[in-house]
């Protein structure tokens, strides 16, 4: 499980950008010899961008909620 959760970790850091040249070009690397990484990877990005757009829904709503509410 250990490897597992590792990898998520990487796979987040790698999205974020928060990798290493080093680390990228490594992580690249893998992630075209290894269809589960490539799997996984879009997954996480497919998950992220839901849920940074749902927050940006519900920030949106809250604007609108304190500002034009009464308009």
């Amino acid at each position: 499980m250990d490897k597992r959760l590792d990898q998520l970790k990487q796979i987040d850091a790698y999205l974020a950008g928060e990798l290493s040249a080093e680390e990228i070009v490594l992580f690249e690397e893998r992630f075209r010899m290894e269809q589960g990484i490539q799997d996984d990877v879009e997954i996480t990005r497919r998950l992220v961008n839901a849920i940074r757009g749902y927050g940006f829904k519900e920030m949106l709503k809250r604007i609108h909620n304190e500002h034009f509410r009464d308009s």
